[in-house]
């Protein structure tokens, strides 16, 4: 659900878009069941976006992992500043993000992200049954 923060801040449940910050989406808040439908409009409303920030106590798995995948088929980076936390859930956003440009002293993340997304991606939608 769309609510306005301000005359250029677009919110769109944990997620916020600054009209003056047009390649920025901020998630603020917990991933919750409407989380990935909520991404998806702010990405429409800032669809030039390069950045998503993050502060956030998790949540939903699933969600965080649809979430994580659309930052990952858009190449967007992820960035948590130090005084913002990311924790369960939202560490999926994070290593999903293409940080190779700036990963500051989460380098050695980087080669894990993907790896660590598709363990916990075969954990929750196992593809094999056995009979």
């Amino acid at each position: 659900m769309l609510s306005s923060a301000s005359a250029t801040e677009k919110t769109f449940g944990p997620f916020t878009v600054d009209d003056t910050k047009p390649d920025v989406i901020a998630l603020n808040g917990e991933i919750d069941v409407n989380s990935g439908l909520n991404f998806r409009r702010a990405l429409q409303a800032a669809p030039n976006a390069k950045l998503v920030t993050l502060n956030s106590p998790g949540g939903n798995v699933q969600m965080g992992l649809l979430i994580a995948d659309d930052i990952h088929q858009r190449k967007l980076a992820t960035y948590i500043s130090k005084d913002s936390e990311c924790l369960s859930a939202c560490s999926f956003v994070f290593l999903a993000g293409d940080n190779e440009r700036s990963m500051g002293r989460w380098v050695f993340i980087s080669c894990l992200r993907m790896r660590l997304i598709s363990l916990a991606h075969n954990l929750l939608f196992p593809t094999s049954s056995k009979f």
